[in-house]
C-alpha cells in the first residue's frame, strides 16, 4: 500500500489467507490502515516479513490497526512476523495498536524500530506470541514499549529481559502484567459473518448506514 494512495478515510485489509512461497504478505507506507483477520503462513524458512509497516521514504506514518491476524509458518515462518520502522532509526512510526494476533513459529514475533518516537505511540497487548525461534519481540529503541498482557507460550511469563521461560523479549519492554493463557480470539472480526461493518458479529441497520455512508461519499 503506497502512500500516495490520497484520501482521508481508511484502507481495510481483512479476512485474506496469504500461503505458500510467501515473502512479504502485507505491506504498508500509509497512514490508516487497518489489518484485520488475515491468515499469513509461508513456506519459506525463517525469511521475508508477515507484515511491513514502513515509510522507504522516511516519512511520519501513524495510526496503523494490526488487529486478529495468525502469522505462522510451515514447518518455520517469517524472518520476522511484524516488522514496525527503519533499519536507520529515522521514521516516526506513531499510534499502532497490534492486538489479539497470534505469531508463532517465526524466527522473530515482533521487532519494533525507527525513532525514538515508534516505541511511546506503540501498543503490543493480548496477542498469543509463542513458539518464535530468536525473540518473541524485539524493541530495538531506546524507550520503554508497552508490550503488557500477552501470552507468551508459559505461564512464567517471556524469557530473555523477561522473568520466565517463554518467548525471549529484548530491549526496554514493560511485560507486565503477563496472561495466564492463550488469547480467545473467538470474537475477532474474522469469526463475524459477512456484512458486518462495525465488528459487533450482527449484521443490522448500522451496517447499513455504514454501507450508505460510503456509498455517498464514493468509496
Amino acid at each position: 500500500i503506497n502512500h500516495t494512495l490520497e484520501g482521508t478515510g481508511k484502507v481495510t485489509v481483512q479476512n485474506n489467507i496469504f500461503e505458500g512461497n510467501v515473502y512479504q504478505a502485507i505491506v504498508t507506507e500509509r497512514d490508516d490502515t487497518d489489518i484485520i483477520g488475515n491468515y499469513m503462513e509461508t513456506s519459506l524458512d525463517y525469511a521475508g516479513y508477515g507484515i511491513i509497516v514502513m515509510d522507504w521514504g522516511l516519512r511520519l506514518q501513524q495510526r496503523i490497526q494490526i488487529v486478529c491476524n495468525t502469522i505462522t509458518g510451515d514447518p518455520n515462518g517469517f524472518a520476522v512476523g511484524i516488522l514496525l520502522g527503519d533499519s536507520g532509526y529515522l521514521q516516526r512510526v506513531r499510534y499502532v495498536n497490534i492486538e489479539n494476533n497470534t505469531i508463532t513459529a517465526n524466527k522473530v514475533g515482533i521487532r519494533v524500530r525507527g525513532n525514538r518516537q515508534t516505541a511511546i505511540y506503540t501498543t503490543i497487548n493480548y496477542n498469543s506470541i509463542f513458539d518464535n525461534d530468536a525473540n518473541g519481540v524485539e524493541n530495538t529503541r531506546d524507550r520503554e514499549l508497552d508490550i503488557e498482557r500477552n501470552w507468551w507460550g508459559d505461564i512464567s511469563g517471556p524469557s530473555g529481559d523477561g522473568p520466565g521461560s517463554g518467548d525471549r523479549v529484548s530491549g526496554l519492554v514493560d511485560y507486565e502484567p503477563m496472561l495466564m493463557k492463550p488469547v480467545d480470539v473467538s470474537l475477532c472480526p474474522s469469526a463475524c459473518p459477512p456484512g458486518d461493518l462495525d465488528f459487533d458479529c450482527d449484521v443490522d441497520f448500522f451496517d447499513f448506514a455504514i454501507l450508505a455512508e460510503d456509498w455517498l461519499e464514493g468509496t
